[in-house]
């Protein structure tokens, strides 16, 4: 279904549902007969405007489930239907909407915090140039973050890293996470299994830093004795990416394990536990203080 602005009349592939929450130009749908969880409706999708300032929540809506220019789900083709019409189609107006339409999905808009609030949670996945961010103690769901919306000069997220952000509105008058920074520090990832990629920060034979700004602050403690072939002492120096697990060393310090060379410098990443790597995006420069 493409993503386009409504036409009246009927349309074989609409379906009916009810709008759960409503802030000023954009809420959220829920038709439980069709779909889990909630839809995001955006005012420029009804085929006749809302007037401004009218609160939607709980009018019945015929509309058609289509995907933004993201690839995000969301509805489009939106027209609000009369009570009669409600009524004709089986809504129960008296009802209101489902109870099991809750949860799922995108978080409702009345659960999100005041915009520019800082908040805590946990990056729950990423793709390329987006992911969702979720923090289960603020609201249910998780919430979109673009590459674009990160700080500290950072590309991409790690699945499961801590992170902090802000509650705001991308160009389409959505929720989306802002200023997203990481606060993970290296011992988080002791004995999860997971390889992380980053880079050499500095090397001193025997011994040298990796920085993974995109998985946690600060840098990492590595030994040359943990390099894994093709990656030799030669091949060590700043700027050459790597991938390694975190463990505890002999002096029960995180230090970075099976250490292996990915590439050059503008090589992808990837992310392995146990089984074949997973490509991701490169991430940022990151800058650390320790010493061993």
């Amino acid at each position: 279904v493409g993503d386009a602005g409504g036409d009246a009349g009927f349309d074989p592939e609409a379906i009916v549902g009810m709008i759960r929450s409503w802030k000023d130009k954009w809420g959220f749908i829920v038709s439980p007969q069709n779909f889990d969880g909630d839809l995001f409706v955006h005012v420029d999708k009804f085929s006749e405007r809302p007037p401004p300032g009218v609160n939607l929540t709980g009018a019945v809506v015929e509309f058609t489930q289509a995907t933004d220019g993201k690839g995000r789900p969301s509805a489009s083709k939106v027209r609000l239907l009369s009570e009669q019409e409600a009524i004709e189609r089986g809504i129960d107006l008296e009802a209101g909407a489902p109870a099991d339409a809750v949860g799922g999905g995108r978080p409702s808009e009345g659960c999100l915090p005041p915009t520019g609030e800082r908040l805590e949670g946990v990056v729950k996945s990423w793709k390329n140039e987006w992911g969702f961010l979720t923090a289960p103690r603020v609201f249910e769901g998780d919430i979109f973050c673009h590459r674009d919306s990160l700080g500290e000069g950072l590309q991409h997220l790690e699945r499961d890293t801590r992170v902090a952000f802000q509650v705001s509105e991308d160009r389409s008058g959505r929720p989306a996470a802002s200023g997203g920074s990481v606060l993970s520090e290296a011992k988080d990832w002791i004995g999860t299994g997971v390889f992380l990629s980053g880079s050499i920060r500095s090397f001193k034979d025997p011994w040298g830093f990796i920085v993974s700004p995109h998985s946690f602050r600060g840098d990492l403690f590595f030994h040359s004795e943990n390099f894994q072939p093709p990656l030799s002492i030669a091949m060590a120096h700043q700027g050459v990416e790597v991938s390694f697990r975190v463990e505890v060393d002999k002096k029960g310090r995180p230090s970075a394990t099976n250490i292996r060379h990915i590439g050059g410098s503008s090589a992808m990443n990837f992310r392995q536990v146990g089984g074949a790597p997973r490509p991701m995006p490169s991430g940022g420069k990151g800058k650390g203080k320790g010493r061993p």
